[in-house]
Order: structure tokens, then C-alpha cells, then sequence
């Protein structure tokens, strides 16, 4: 299957055709590329070739033509990116390039493209069937995550206690569900799918429920994809502006040094993550319950 990926990419190179490589594998930022090559092609009329470094989540539509992910290719593709400007990479940059931009309008940047104010992620859930909750109740759901991802994500991470006080407040007025990787902290939630479910199986949940509860990350981006407002606890490593959307409600720090981005352990013991409390989480899903 390389090999005829790899001729593809000579072919495109030989006529000149437009090739886009998308430069991520995390589930967040590949939805946000998916939203942005959709809006493009569709804007633009016309199919894309797209090299993806990853098979989980490709934006599996019709807009898209000719997705190569084979490694060999992929890592071929960045190398030709290099002698022709028809190979394009998509990424967002630093944070430091454009730091008033949300991170898909960095992206759409590179394709000289302004995108709509309401514009969103993408995930295909077509192409399996809906996760049903099948759930007994006359309540609103609300889904909700624990951890951030600590492999990629340590200054993400909320007071555990806090997490516990928002479900306790939460369950007297909604059905909580919790989903997310069986190594995430559990809850005492409702209904717990940790460990249950594949990627877009928990998005599949997402789409069901009236509200998601969470951190800025992957699920917060798949919550959007599906129209479900979320309620996210920002803290200070990005803000809401640069990773959010029209119905994302955040809870953020105005701290000086924020938005950091940082991946190593923050040097004044993540002040921004200490100083958000229940009640302003807590808050947020009332109003939007309500």
C-alpha cells in the first residue's frame, strides 16, 4: 500500500496538483484540521489530496479525495514539502505568531482562507452506529470528564476535590455520565463509562447529552463537533479565544503569564488551576442547564 501511495505523491508532484500534510496526530488537533480542510473544499470547490499521519480520525468526506497515511509517505510528503509549494503543511504555528487567533484560523492561514465566526471542528460518527445511552430518565445529562491527558497535558490538570464538588452539585438536578480512558480518576457519577468506550464512541455519548463538563482538550473539540454546549475549566495554559468555540463556556485565569503552553511542570505550582474554584464551574452549568 506504500508503494502506491508513494507514486501518488510523485504523480501530484510531477502535475503540479495541490497536496496538504496535516502535521498532527492528537484527536484535538485533528479534528480542528478536519474542520478546516471541510471548510475549504467546500468553499473552494474542489476535492483534496491530503497526507495524514494518522488512520483514527480522518474527516471521511466527500470533499476529501486521495488521504494517504501510510508512514512511509507521510514522512515523504514532508520531505517533498521542502523542493515544491505545491505540498503544503498544515499547522498553527507558535503560540507567540499570531497570539489573538484562534489555533483552526492559524491553520487556515496557511491556506490563505478566512474562516466563518461559527466555524467548528469535525468528526465522522457515520460510520458506525450511535453509542445508545438507553438511560431510564426524565432529567437533563450531563457528561463529564476528570483528567486531562497527562502524557501530553500536566498543566491541565483540576483540583480533584473541585471535580467531585461540581458532580455532587450536578446530580441533584441531572444525570451525569463519565467518560474517558480507564486510567482516568473516577467520579461518583451516575452512570461511569471510563474505559468502555472507543474515541468516537464517547463523542457519540457527547452528542446525546445537553451538556459536557470538562478540560480544554480533545473531547472539549469533539463537543463542538457535535453541537453540545461544554463548560471547560481553561485555566491558564490556553485560552478560550485561541482553543474555544461559540459553545464552549469557559472558566479561565487572568494570570499574567497566561496562556503558557507550557509541557513542563509550571514553576509557580499552577496558581492558575488553584485559584478557579467549584462555585464558578458550578455556576456555569447552572445557567446553562437552566
Amino acid at each position: 500500500m506504500a508503494l502506491i501511495e508513494i507514486v501518488y505523491l510523485f504523480y501530484w508532484l510531477i502535475t503540479g496538483k495541490e497536496v496538504i500534510i496535516v502535521t498532527f496526530g492528537s484527536y484535538g488537533d485533528l479534528m480542528m484540521a478536519n474542520g478546516v480542510l471541510n471548510y475549504y473544499a467546500v468553499s473552494q470547490q474542489k476535492r483534496l489530496r491530503v497526507v495524514y499521519k494518522k488512520k483514527e480520525l480522518l474527516a471521511d468526506s466527500n470533499c476529501l479525495q486521495k488521504c494517504l497515511t501510510q508512514s512511509k509517505s507521510y514522512y515523504l510528503a514532508i520531505w517533498l514539502s521542502a523542493y515544491a509549494k505545491q505540498f503544503i503543511i498544515l499547522n498553527y504555528g507558535t503560540l507567540q505568531d499570531q497570539p489573538e487567533q484562534h489555533l483552526m484560523q492559524r491553520m487556515a492561514n496557511k491556506l490563505q482562507m478566512v474562516l466563518p465566526t461559527d466555524f467548528v471542528p469535525y468528526i465522522n460518527l457515520n460510520d458506525q452506529p450511535l453509542f445508545q445511552l438507553n438511560l431510564p430518565i426524565n432529567k437533563p445529562i450531563v457528561v463529564i470528564q476528570s483528567t486531562a491527558n497527562p502524557a501530553f497535558s500536566p498543566n491541565k490538570q483540576w483540583d480533584m476535590n473541585k471535580m467531585i464538588a461540581v458532580v455532587e452539585s450536578v446530580k441533584k438536578k441531572a444525570f451525569t455520565i463519565q467518560i474517558g480512558p480507564d486510567t482516568d480518576i473516577p467520579l461518583p457519577v451516575d452512570a461511569s463509562y471510563l474505559g468502555k468506550t472507543t474515541f468516537k464512541q464517547s463523542i457519540s455519548i457527547i452528542k446525546q447529552s445537553n451538556l459536557f463538563v470538562g478540560l480544554e482538550g480533545a473531547l472539549m473539540h469533539g463537543a463542538a463537533a457535535v453541537s453540545t454546549p461544554s463548560v471547560i475549566v481553561f485555566g491558564g495554559y490556553i485560552h478560550h479565544h485561541q482553543s474555544g468555540y461559540h459553545t464552549t463556556h469557559a472558566v479561565q485565569s487572568a494570570i499574567e503569564c497566561a496562556p503558557c503552553l507550557l509541557t513542563t511542570p509550571c514553576p509557580i505550582n499552577l496558581q492558575c488551576m488553584r485559584g478557579i474554584e467549584a462555585d464558578a464551574v458550578i455556576y456555569k452549568i447552572d445557567a446553562c442547564i437552566n
